[in-house]
């Protein structure tokens, strides 16, 4: 992981550590110097923090920080937009102590301020909105990729099981699919569910080719994005990349499954 400067201020007033949840906020704060951390709760809603960092004092002199997580970037965003330094902590990288295994929010709190303020922590880059968004379009390319895998093989081997076996090549050519939408079974239930896994299948199709097309592409003779010029050595454009290799390594540019 590349190293990430922090977001404090040269001269810090107060020094802040906030343990996220889905509803609330634990926040521990420290002096510059000495003292010992204070906790407050709060909800976590944009005005409750803004309420809470006018009490804290000025904002350019106040230093931020929070474990990345499932909240993702917005807490990052809103101190930002009110000129608050602020720091998105590497989980991982946290120090741990040998035998300290209880965790409450108060004590994760308390812990991250004072490593915060000895410098002992470790960062991330927050991604812009756009490369959060195009992160979130590769990874939802990746779950409908993962599901039709699945849904591929709930048709085959339902097809296998009642002696339905293709021996006519590659699976999931034209000719396969021709072959598949010919097949019928002889039992009224065991066609109707087949019927249903099918059209499961072809939904799944759909989509993944309906994000393809909403996908940012290479300019023509160019293995780059057009539209990517602002995550350029980005790992989301590392993940896009990656995505469309996968897509074209056949030379059909059709994703493969």
């Amino acid at each position: 992981m590349p190293d990430v400067s922090s977001a404090a201020p040269a001269e810090v007033s107060t020094w802040v550590a906030i343990d996220q949840h889905k509803l609330s906020l634990v926040a521990a704060t420290l002096p510059a110097s000495g003292g010992q951390p204070e906790v407050v709760r709060l909800d976590n809603t944009e005005r409750a923090i803004r309420r809470f960092i006018a009490r804290l004092g000025e904002p350019e002199r106040l230093a931020v920080a929070y474990e990345a997580g499932p909240g993702g970037y917005e807490l990052h965003r809103l101190l930002s937009s009110m000129s608050v330094g602020c720091d998105v902590i590497a989980p991982s990288l946290v120090p741990v102590r040998a035998g300290d295994r209880v965790k409450t929010d108060r004590r994760d709190a308390k812990k991250l301020v004072r490593l915060y303020r000895a410098g002992e922590l470790s960062f991330v880059a927050p991604p812009s909105p756009a490369q959060e968004g195009l992160r979130d379009l590769v990874r939802a390319r990746d779950d409908l990729r993962c599901a039709r895998t699945a849904a591929r093989h709930r048709v085959v081997k339902a097809l296998l099981r009642h002696g339905h076996i293709y021996r006519d090549g590659k699976a999931w050519t034209i000719r396969h699919r021709s072959w598949l939408a010919s097949q019928r079974l002889a039992d009224e239930l065991a066609q109707a569910a087949l019927e249903h896994m099918s059209a499961h299948l072809a939904a799944l199709d759909a989509q993944i080719a309906a994000v393809d097309q909403q996908s940012p592409r290479p300019s023509p003779g160019s293995t780059r994005c057009a539209g990517c010029a602002a995550f350029a050595g980005s790992p989301p454009e590392r993940l896009w990349a990656s995505w469309r290799r996968s897509a074209t390594s056949a030379g059909s540019g059709t994703p493969e499954s």
